[in-house]
């Protein structure tokens, strides 16, 4: 064009002919620049597809514009894994091709192709919704891989509160009270209660395991029951702290054999010694057996038993030839007992010494 122009006119653009020229010259020339300017901007890129990499020229500004760029034109569910730069700054990339992945969930599998993904994001992605138990066999955020299984475990808790009995034990104790082989409840026993809370989980509508939780418990009460070691049903029901192994104290500082007695009083009666005179207190001569001495009354043959007696009265005995005189209680109720009881020769086990002391009524001991 231009040289027809040039040709037209002598050789020479004047007029009309050198604006037209003029136009194209500067069309030229800002063409010219544009496209100096834009093939400056292309980067070379590298790009690895199944072990083989190519290089392009790419005009993306950042990474995230590159891979973009990529995904173009691979399969929807590939995955463009962006590695950083070379050393000549240009955007390197590998693409890791899609593979299937199954997942197992309400008793289906789902084959799914995945690449580059969590396990959280390919659920996500086939509209699987975790329930707030839900359990998986991988952590959510792992990366899925060629040959996995993904479980998903439906998971439900159901509770309920319980109240359970909680047993009563029975506890023996021996005691001189009672003969051996009787019994005595002293304490009936009371059974406890729990109330509980019983979590069972249940794991795709199966039952897996339960978990027990305690709120509240009353304790029981234990049974107590006394059991006899004398060796016939005693007098006195003084218990005393002492044992006794076959009939016989276990412990005591020594023992006379004498004639054993019994006598029974009237209302107000008291004793020598000022001490109480009760069911378990006996006359005694001071000077064979102090006061205060705490005793065990055991006939020789074991058929008699008056058991633990305190020595608090006194009397004519030791010209009677009489050891001990036990107080059998009232006269109008226990006169009978007294003369069945008669005389009895006796093993007088001195289980504590007293010191021969007195109680006036004022509450002063000599």
């Amino acid at each position: 064009m231009l040289k027809t122009l040039y040709s037209r006119h002598g050789g020479a653009v004047t007029g009309r002919a050198a604006v037209i020229l003029s136009v194209v010259m500067v069309v030229t020339g800002i063409f010219s620049l544009s496209a100096a300017k834009y093939v400056g901007l292309l980067n070379l890129a590298s790009v690895t597809d199944n072990g083989y990499t190519v290089r392009r020229l790419t005009g993306a500004q950042t990474a995230e514009a590159f891979v973009n760029e990529v995904k173009k034109g691979i399969a929807p569910y590939d995955h463009v894994k962006y590695k950083g730069t070379d050393e000549r700054g240009g955007y390197v990339a590998e693409i890791e091709h899609a593979f299937y992945v199954n997942i197992e969930v309400d008793d289906k599998t789902i084959p799914a192709l995945a690449a580059g993904i969590t396990v959280a994001e390919l659920l996500e992605r086939e509209c699987v919704e975790l329930g707030m138990y839900d359990e998986l066999n991988y952590p959510a955020d792992t990366v899925v891989f060629e040959g996995m299984d993904i479980i998903v475990s439906r998971v439900e808790y159901r509770s309920e509160t319980r109240t359970q009995i909680v047993p009563y034990e029975t506890v023996y104790e021996d005691t001189p009270t009672l003969k051996i082989g009787d019994t005595k409840v002293m304490q009936a026993g009371v059974d406890g209660t729990s109330d509980v809370i019983i979590t069972d989980k249940y794991v795709d509508g199966r039952w897996d395991s339960s978990n027990v939780e305690y709120v509240s418990v009353t304790e029981p009460v234990n049974e107590i029951i006394a059991r006899g070691t004398a060796l016939a049903d005693p007098v006195s029901k003084r218990q005393g702290n002492f044992t006794l192994e076959n009939g016989i104290p276990t412990e005591y500082e020594y023992v006379l054999y004498g004639k054993a007695t019994a006598y029974t009083a009237r209302d107000n009666h008291g004793t020598y010694s000022g001490r109480p005179l009760i069911i378990g207190s006996v006359a005694v001569d001071p000077e064979v057996i102090p006061f205060g001495s705490e005793l065990y009354i055991v006939s020789r043959d074991g058929t008699h038993v008056y058991g633990y007696a305190i020595a608090s009265d006194t009397g004519d005995l030791t010209q009677a030839g009489v050891l001990v005189d036990c107080f059998m209680g009232r006269t109008d109720e226990y006169y009978g007992d007294a003369c069945r009881w008669g005389a009895q020769f006796c093993d007088v086990y001195v289980l504590k010494e007293g010191n021969n002391s007195v109680i006036w009524r004022d509450g002063f001991v000599s």
